[in-house]
């Protein structure tokens, strides 16, 4: 603490060239903001519907090469000119899984420049489907005037540090059909028994990131395995603003003396040491494993239920949110709601009892904006606004496990599917020319 008092006082004693470099910081983020708006502003989008035939055979591993073709999208870095100069920003997929009264669809959103890329993904796994480009179907909720209807949703996020899986789509797996489970059978049944004036939405963007998040999970496994001691670190702010004050201080006397900066502590050799781990450990220790050798994407699970204000119940949310809770492992990870996008009106306001029926009004406002534009967190915000974005990495194997056309044993009778195969015509089919 006394570190960083005296830090902050010498860096206030030089207020006359801390403020340029504030000013200089604000403009500079406030530039990289307009820049990236008009970037995406620009950017043109379409909409995929997947019609997968009735006679599904193929797992949820057939999605998981899906996806993993998608990371084909990934930039491998932006060059300082994209940043700075053209506002360039990674780009991202919608996966979707949409359920009106008249059954449950399955949409890819992309950008027009990748519809290659996600039709080729696609056919090479379900050669069978359907790929048709639709018109945006968020549309279908304004038969009413909004002040009649309601709306419940929030974004999901991983509870736990990154690399901890959840229970993927390999957890229910089984040879024997009969114990065979599908983990969105829940989801696609609640969405089948929609009634007219109801819409339940699932929207999981996905933006491919590099390999930067698994360092993370590779110290995790060196501590769990006792291949490094943990050490106590001192307070980053109180390093940050020591720095700071150190430069400041010896600044004016650098061209005369050589600056002097703070007491630079030894750096101690770490320590191995070997101990039996209990099985919770072994399997911890497997599953982070597994996760940090696939290829990630940056991840937001959104989640909208809309119906008539006077018939809202909360019965299909509770379907639902309970098959999500369900692909949680209390040993490594699980689905929670971001708070700062809940829509409930203790959430919205928490201290502030007299603004709650309008800011849960603003946050209900905001979700449904948000899920319409299929939003993702911007590289730079001027504050911390409500309803922020908050990413989460999940790997292909997450991914697939949350977004897959249900399986021939799924007996859901309203899901969008092609009666029956598609053949190519025979090759010795009589044509004009041979007659």
């Amino acid at each position: 603490m006394s570190e960083l008092a005296s830090g902050l006082g010498n860096a206030f004693s030089f207020w006359w060239l801390v403020i340029p470099v504030v000013i200089i910081t604000i403009a500079r983020d406030w530039w990289r903001i307009h820049i990236v708006d008009e970037y995406i502003s620009k950017l043109k989008w379409v909409l995929l519907e997947i019609n997968i035939p009735k006679e599904n055979l193929r797992s949820a591993k057939a999605m998981e090469q899906v996806v993993g073709s998608l990371h084909g999208a990934y930039s491998f870095g932006l060059r300082f000119k994209q940043r700075w100069l053209e506002g360039v920003v990674e780009d991202w997929f919608s996966l979707e899984i949409v359920g009106f009264a008249d059954g449950v669809h399955f949409f890819i959103r992309t950008l027009q420049k990748h519809r290659k890329l996600a039709e080729a993904a696609i056919l090479s796994q379900y050669p069978d489907a359907e790929i048709l480009e639709v018109e945006d179907y968020v549309g279908r909720i304004k038969d009413k005037p909004f002040h009649q209807k309601d709306i419940w949703g929030m974004d999901l996020k991983l509870n736990n540090p990154d690399y901890y899986p959840i229970r993927t789509y390999e957890y229910f797996e089984d040879k024997e059909e009969e114990k065979r489970i599908d983990p969105l059978a829940t989801v696609v049944e609640v969405m089948s028994s929609l009634n007219k004036n109801e819409a339940l939405w699932l929207q999981l963007l996905i933006r491919p990131v590099g390999d930067e998040w698994r360092k993370a999970g590779e110290e995790r496994i060196k501590e769990m395995s006792g291949q490094k001691t943990v050490s106590k670190k001192t307070s980053s702010v109180g390093t940050v603003f020591k720095e700071v004050g150190d430069v400041a201080a010896s600044l004016p006397t650098a061209i005369f003396t050589p600056p002097v900066f703070g007491e630079v502590k030894p750096v101690v050799a770490e320590k191995q040491v070997f101990r039996m781990r209990d099985p919770k450990e072994e399997d911890a220790l497997k599953a982070i494993s597994n996760k940090i050798s696939k290829r990630a994407f940056d991840c937001i699970l959104r989640f909208v239920y809309v119906d008539d204000r006077e018939d809202f119940t909360d019965s299909n949310i509770n379907a639902v949110m309970g098959a999500l809770r369900y692909l949680g492992d209390q040993n490594l990870n699980s689905l929670g709601p971001n708070r700062k996008t809940l829509t409930t009106k203790y959430a919205a306001a928490k201290y502030l009892l007299f603004l709650r029926k309008k800011r849960l009004a603003r946050r209900k406002k905001k979700l449904l904006i948000n899920y319409i534009r299929r939003e993702m967190p911007r590289p730079i915000l001027m504050a911390p606004l409500e309803g922020f974005l908050k990413t989460s990495v999940m790997c292909t194997e997450e991914i697939a496990t949350l977004f897959h056309p249900p399986a021939e044993f799924v007996k859901s009778m309203k899901t969008q599917v092609i009666p029956s195969r598609k053949a190519q015509a025979p090759m010795d089919l009589p044509t004009k020319e041979r007659i």
